[in-house]
């Protein structure tokens, strides 16, 4: 089957889904400046908007081409998180998703802690970007693991994913 130009519209309301959220969680700033709604190259994604759009949109793809949507999830998720993984890299380059100042000399180390600009000069925070990368580094690999293992059941994979994820972002 070919399936491109459906895997090009999926991505599309990915990314999609990943700005309207972030737009409505910062609904205050954009109701003010609503020129700046489609300005994605400012920054503003939310990872659970572009899961949420882009499940509606697997849904309706499975339906359309007739697909196991359970086994399509099963597979689609180890690229989810591996792409998670990466992205949360993205949060290291913009400077955002940091924990807790860290105060102690002793503990400003990367991978511990990370610099962020504050004012004049920089603080260290805690690096919770790279705590959740290696988290789903880790979660990426039990998956790859476990879709191999052929006495799984159509879903264990998927149920997998949401169980480690959602173990990961428990605490955020």
């Amino acid at each position: 089957r070919d399936w491109s130009s459906d895997v090009c519209s999926s991505d599309l309301f990915a990314i999609l889904g990943a700005r309207l959220y972030y737009v409505i969680f910062n609904y205050s700033y954009y109701l003010n400046n609503p020129s700046e709604i489609f300005a994605i190259w400012n920054g503003g994604l939310a990872i659970h908007g572009g899961i949420i759009l882009g499940l509606i949109t697997v849904i309706f793809m499975s339906k359309k081409h007739k697909v196991n949507l359970i086994d399509l999830l099963d597979t689609l998720v180890i690229g989810l998180i591996i792409g998670q993984a990466i992205g949360r890299w993205g949060n290291f380059f913009n400077m955002e998703a940091y924990g807790l100042e860290v105060t102690d000399s002793r503990f400003q180390f990367f991978p511990l802690a990370v610099q962020i600009p504050e004012g004049t000069g920089t603080v260290w925070h805690l690096a919770t970007f790279f705590y959740e990368s290696v988290w789903d580094l880790i979660v990426f690999l039990s998956l790859s693991l476990l879709i191999r293992k052929r006495a799984r059941r159509h879903g264990d994979v998927f149920v997998w994913y949401m169980l480690l994820y959602a173990a990961a972002i428990a605490d955020g």
